[in-house]
């Protein structure tokens, strides 16, 4: 690779960044300012700037998928770093992939155009294979049918076998929890007056690492290949967290009292799941009857009909659950557990805990100098004083 110029440019480091809007990337748009450097952040649209509008940050709204790479280039004159937060969501894996790739090369071409030094772009855990032994970064990824992590690794291999003289790291992460996060913000989605079912044990490994994290593992990359030559590099970030899965959703527990957990064993979960399909079938044979079928639909206007309502819903929640509903139709007063509803863990997210890989960071500890700075409990004590301050719990 060549040698970018950029470095002597100024003693300022002019970073941009894509993706400002989301939570990481508005994280990152605050730090890199309050450490003094000259951030340029891009969103898709400036009601996505809400949470950096107040800094004195150059602002950018640009659909990059949609943006010309010229437009772009002119962009990145005189930037040094460029920080990768975007992913495209397709309507399926196949059109994910494409837009990932095509947004990818956009930014890569841009960039080297622009005779950018680094760009620093995130991929996921999620795209190594199901092993017991610990992934590290010579484990070959690979698809997973999962819009996400087939467009974040789609993304990743154009990157590596792009030619460029733009140093390109890829930070590989778990999940990131802290403020405004998707992982913490769908956790308390599934908690709050629910409560969460789910199995033990959960077979993945539970590795979260909180959003601070992930600004210093950045932060130690730009300084560790500022003004080098470089070959395409990757790092496993992982915050040296032993700790179940379990133990993570519990912890959301404790924050407050309106979050509540259930723990099955595999059996019990899987049975509870068999009998509320039977459920579910027979409130849509109902549903589709009258929907569909105008006599059908008189029927059940009739008191014939109505017993027979009645008589489904019981067999769905039971004598305990009718006597609730009849209690809340007489008195208008619902009664104290008539609004915490019992929800099981979705299927889908389940696979992919069940699978999440042990993970060896031993290259980024070694070539970065990345040692997490924050415990797992106190990323769940700030995210507790941000889940009341945002009235969450």
């Amino acid at each position: 690779m060549k040698k970018s110029k950029k470095a002597d440019l100024s003693t300022t480091h002019r970073i941009c960044i894509l993706g400002a809007g989301g939570a990481i990337g508005s994280y990152l748009a605050i730090y890199f300012h309050n450490l003094g450097y000259e951030v340029v952040a891009v969103v898709r649209t400036l009601n996505s700037a809400m949470r950096i509008g107040r800094y004195p940050l150059r602002i950018r709204s640009l659909d990059i998928l949609k943006t010309d790479v010229s437009v772009l280039i002119e962009m990145f004159e005189d930037i040094e770093t460029v920080i990768d937060c975007t992913f495209s969501a397709g309507m399926n894996v196949d059109e994910t992939i494409r837009d990932s790739e095509a947004l990818a090369e956009k930014i890569i071409s841009a960039s080297n155009h622009a005779k950018v030094s680094t760009l620093i772009h995130y991929g996921t855990i999620s795209v190594y294979p199901e092993t017991s032994a610990p992934v590290d970064e010579n484990t070959v990824c690979e698809f997973k049918n999962n819009p996400y992590a087939d467009g974040k690794l789609a993304a990743e291999r154009l990157l590596l076998n792009f030619e460029s003289s733009t140093n390109v790291i890829v930070l590989q992460l778990p999940i990131v929890i802290g403020p405004y996060l998707g992982w913490t913000q769908r956790t308390f989605s599934m908690m709050v007056n629910n409560r969460l079912s789910f199995p033990s044990p959960i077979q993945g490994h539970c590795s979260p690492i909180d959003v601070s994290d992930v600004a210093l593992a950045t932060k130690l990359a730009i300084d560790t290949y500022k003004a080098q030559d470089s070959q395409y590099q990757r790092f496993l970030i992982h915050a040296d967290i032993e700790l179940s899965w379990e133990e993570y959703f519990l912890a959301y527990s404790e924050l407050d009292e309106s979050l509540r957990v259930e723990i099955l064993s595999r059996d019990e979960f899987e049975n509870r799941l068999q009998l509320q399909n039977r459920q579910n079938t027979a409130w849509s044979v109902l549903k589709s009857k009258f929907s569909q079928d105008g006599d059908f639909r008189q029927l059940m206007l009739s008191q014939r009909g109505i017993k027979s309502i009645y008589s489904v819903a019981k067999r769905i929640s039971g004598q305990s659950g009718m006597d609730q509903i009849k209690g809340r139709l007489a008195t208008g007063i619902p009664a104290s557990d008539t609004a915490i509803v019992l929800k099981n863990i979705d299927s889908r997210l389940l696979n992919t805990l069940d699978v999440m890989p042990k993970i060896d960071s031993s290259k980024a500890k070694n070539v970065l100098g990345f040692e997490s700075h924050l415990s797992f409990s106190q990323s769940m004590k700030v995210i507790g004083q941000w889940a009341k301050w945002a009235r969450i719990i």
